[in-house]
């Protein structure tokens, strides 16, 4: 298991932030979370306790996904993106 830090941002047109949350969740792994949304039938979701992070999506559709082996983002409806990142990875550059 690895825990993901998970921030939504919503967004306006003018790309200004207008609101924010994080939170952590544990996963399996990070290609198995990388899977699921190029399959596009997983999103986080407010009950992520309940399906310890993950939940069936239903009319979120996810766009934009890129990802590297610690990062991860996407954009969904109504200016929402998502970012995603390792808890605790160290960047060495």
């Amino acid at each position: 298991m690895i825990e993901v830090i998970v921030t939504n941002l919503s967004v306006q047109l003018d790309n200004r932030i207008i609101d924010h949350q994080s939170y952590v969740v544990e996963i399996e792994s990070w290609n198995e979370l990388i899977k699921r949304l190029e399959n596009t039938e997983w999103t986080f979701t407010e009950e992520y306790e309940k399906y310890k992070g993950i939940a069936p999506r239903h009319t979120d559709e996810l766009a934009n996904l890129k990802y590297d082996d610690y990062h991860l983002s996407y954009t969904q409806y109504g200016g929402q993106r998502t970012l995603m990142y390792i808890k605790d990875r160290v960047i060495l550059n």
